[in-house]
């Protein structure tokens, strides 16, 4: 028989409930006091904090903590003080902690380092803040409008950046989240975010305008005057690109108008910088430099230097198509002295890190449950194992039974050729171009597949220059790089544990692909090469045509080719890169490119221990 509570018992539970419900009162006039931007928030909150540590209540003298820190941002602008009571109430929580409270105190300590120009702290913050929510169902309007903000300061951070890629992955989820909430500000906001994205990335003035328009609406729609402010100016710029300058400047005249009438000098800069951008595009280089001077000026005067760096660069660009190079040339230096001082090397490579690790991880946890799927499938493993030895018979053949009969047609072909070289003859001339051509890239076609049935034989591992390595591949493409007038581009490399044929095979087909894929006038190439969390990373860029996003699993099969009209090939190349890469325990995939066109991606463990039969040395 259960004996019942003691008085004592009764009067200990009664108490607990007092202090309980006292301590959420101290808190909920701390909250009041704090939106009213008074005093008191602090006197009531700090009785909650050691009313709550005094008796256990962890969580809630965290959350009066974060009532503290709120009152120190908010109400006085005081950064230091804000930042080292959210931290106080972040070290509360510890680390098993997965809640809503701590999720909003990384993006507030995210948000402290981001307003002081320290991304490096802030993007690390924002992405914890992320990690946390994923741990946790969003369910409520507020849970979404976090997650969504969240996406939309990271990509403020990546405006400063040339991260095209991973601005447009958080802009989208952003919008994702935003929609669900039914958050028609954020919308807006995303929406003037994603017009700027096809201006930096697509230059498609038309969809730029409906966007803007879009964003104006619901700007209109909730009343939101700022974000009103916001879009006019830039439908002014989009309409003198698309040839109504008169209609884009009465917008722009409208917009600087209302821009100064704020008050507000950072508003009024921007107004007259898209003034300059409008004069710009339409080659009155005199008057855009009169409005980038005045932006210049505001921007000063508004303590906004962080945004300096990008208004030089607009500034060396005008004054270098206005053929002043020598004025243009001091703007540069301007332009890398600012830059470098808000956002250099140390602190790009650590956002850089930080957006991998956060990326790294999300691949740990897809990793983790296709290792749950793969146990499922030991059957299908084995057929696949089969199809592969069948593989290597058909390349088999076709390295000893093809490639003859194909040296025979190209020879009599050529013989052919020489016996008619009288003019009346051209078509004759024609039809055994095509016919060597042709051949000739029948061979390289079962080249390609006798490499891919070969790819798992014996490899060693030894030190691999990777400066030496890419100096040879760039002799090997020489003829190809030249007849394109193409740049292939890397910094200073590191020697690397690796296998030189795979790495070459792979670098060679990618900057091959790169260059054939690409109708610009310049075809660039830009290699880079970092090393993290034990893995070496590469990243093939190109400003070439791209790949669509729908299509970047489909081009690393076998005999897949997109643009088939416009460019040849054997479709080999990239499946040649992704057996090479698996072969050393890697991964490769496709994205977008910071220049405009595609980039390939790929990361081999550093000293791994190799698939199938390879061997260390």
């Amino acid at each position: 028989m259960l004996s019942k509570p003691s008085e004592i018992e009764n009067l200990q539970a009664n108490s607990a409930v007092d202090i309980f419900s006292q301590v959420v009162s101290y808190i909920s006039n701390a909250k009041e006091a704090r939106k009213n931007k008074d005093i008191k928030c602090i006197e009531y909150a700090e009785k909650a904090v050691n009313l709550a540590m005094e008796n256990n209540l962890v969580f809630q003298a965290a959350e009066a903590k974060f009532e503290i820190a709120n009152y120190y941002l908010n109400a006085l602008k005081d950064f230091e003080a804000a930042l080292h009571h959210a931290l106080e109430a972040l070290a509360l929580l510890g680390s098993e902690e997965q809640s809503f409270l701590k999720a909003n105190l990384f993006k507030f300590i995210g948000i402290c380092y981001h307003w002081r120009g320290n991304f490096t702290n802030a993007i690390s913050n924002y992405f914890q803040a992320i990690t946390v929510l994923e741990g946790v169902e969003l369910s409520s309007k507020e849970e979404l409008l976090l997650a969504g903000s969240l996406h939309y300061n990271i990509i403020l951070i990546y405006q400063h950046l040339a991260f095209d890629e991973e601005k447009f992955h958080h802009l989208q989820k952003a919008i994702e989240f935003y929609g669900k909430a039914d958050f028609k500000d954020g919308l807006a906001k995303c929406f003037s975010l994603y017009a700027d994205y096809h201006s930096e990335v697509k230059n498609l003035p038309q969809r730029r305008k409906e966007l803007f328009e879009k964003a104006l609406a619901l700007f209109k729609e909730t009343g939101n005057k700022i974000g009103e402010l916001s879009c006019i100016c830039p439908l002014g710029l989009v309409y003198c690109e698309l040839g109504d300058a008169e209609f884009g400047f009465s917008l722009l005249n409208q917009g600087l108008k209302e821009m100064e009438a704020t008050g507000v000098s950072g508003y009024a800069a921007a107004a007259h910088n898209y003034f300059a951008r409008a004069y710009r595009y339409l080659k009155d280089y005199e008057k855009a430099l009169e409005h980038y001077i005045l932006v210049e000026e505001l921007l000063l005067t508004a303590n906004r230097d962080v945004e300096l760096h990008d208004l030089y660069f607009e500034m060396a660009g005008t004054l270098a198509e206005a053929g002043d190079y020598k004025s243009a040339y001091g703007y540069r230096l301007k332009y890398s002295k600012v830059k470098d001082e808000w956002m250099n090397f140390d602190k790009a490579t650590a956002i850089h890190n930080a957006t991998m690790e956060f990326a790294i991880k999300r691949q740990e946890i897809e990793a983790d449950f296709q290792q749950q799927k793969r146990e499922q499938v030991g059957e299908t493993v084995h057929k696949l194992k089969l199809l592969n030895e069948e593989l290597k018979q058909i390349a088999y053949v076709a390295s000893h039974d093809l490639r003859e009969p194909l040296r025979m047609i190209s020879s009599y072909t050529k013989l052919l050729a020489k016996q008619y070289t009288e003019p009346k003859n051209n078509k004759v001339q024609e039809y055994t171009t095509v016919i060597q051509e042709s051949t000739q890239r029948m061979v390289e076609m079962i080249q390609h597949m006798i490499a891919l049935s070969k790819a798992d034989a014996q490899v060693t591992l030894q030190p691999v220059d990777l400066n030496n390595l890419l100096a040879e591949v760039k002799s090997m493409l020489a003829i190809i790089i030249a007849h394109n007038n193409a740049e292939v581009l890397y910094g200073k490399l590191p020697v690397i544990k690796s296998n030189r044929t795979l790495l070459s095979q792979i670098l060679q087909n990618l900057i091959v692909n790169a260059i054939k894929y690409n109708n610009s006038n310049r075809p660039t190439v830009e290699i880079v090469y970092f090393k993290h969390n034990n893995k070496h990373w590469f990243e093939v860029h190109d400003n070439g045509i791209g790949i669509p996003e729908e299509k970047r699993e489909k081009i690393f099969f076998i005999f897949s080719r997109l643009h088939q009209e416009e460019v040849s090939g054997t479709g080999i190349g990239l499946a040649v890169c992704k057996k090479a890469v698996e072969l050393l325990n890697g991964k490769i995939w496709a994205a977008d490119s910071r220049l405009g066109g595609a980039c390939i991606k790929f990361f081999i463990p550093v000293e791994t221990e190799l698939n199938f039969s390879l061997k260390n040395t």
